[in-house]
């Protein structure tokens, strides 16, 4: 029996987030914004992020997350253990880390179901959608 929920390979959010980051390019160029610009407040930041982890805590599949409220950016979430169905038992978003440029980033604890607690980062940069990356999955797609 086939699997009715679409999940996307790894060769197809490697794709969509380079033409999400020529899109952005594209965008400083063609209106003359910076690429700062880009970059969510501090506090819109978090809040993503918490949206971003309390969705996968409860069960809900990684990608596009929907406001949940008026006045709420959409979310998009790369997590690959996310994605690979990892369930998440706990986090813990200890703190904002210092940034010179690029996007925010944030130091978390997360304890997946029946795993020791581990230390990541997430980076969050955009405005609407807000895009939510772990990591690794940042690094990834930065250096492609």
């Amino acid at each position: 029996m086939p699997n009715s929920l679409w999940r996307p390979s790894r060769f197809e959010i490697r794709r969509a987030l380079c033409v999400f980051t020529l899109f952005v390019l594209a965008a400083c160029v063609g209106c003359g914004r910076t690429a700062e610009s880009y970059v969510p407040a501090g506090d819109a930041a978090r809040a993503g992020l918490e949206r971003a982890l309390a969705k996968w805590q409860s069960g809900g599949a990684a990608g596009r997350i929907e406001p949940a409220a008026a006045g709420e950016a959409a979310l998009q979430a790369v997590d690959r253990d996310w994605t690979a169905g990892k369930k998440l038992a706990s986090y813990e978003i200890v703190s904002e880390l210092p940034r010179d440029e690029g996007p925010r980033k944030f130091s978390v604890k997360l304890t997946m179901v029946g795993a020791a607690p581990i230390d990541v980062t997430y980076y969050v940069v955009g405005q609407d959608p807000l895009w939510v990356f772990r990591d690794r999955d940042y690094e990834q797609t930065t250096t492609m």
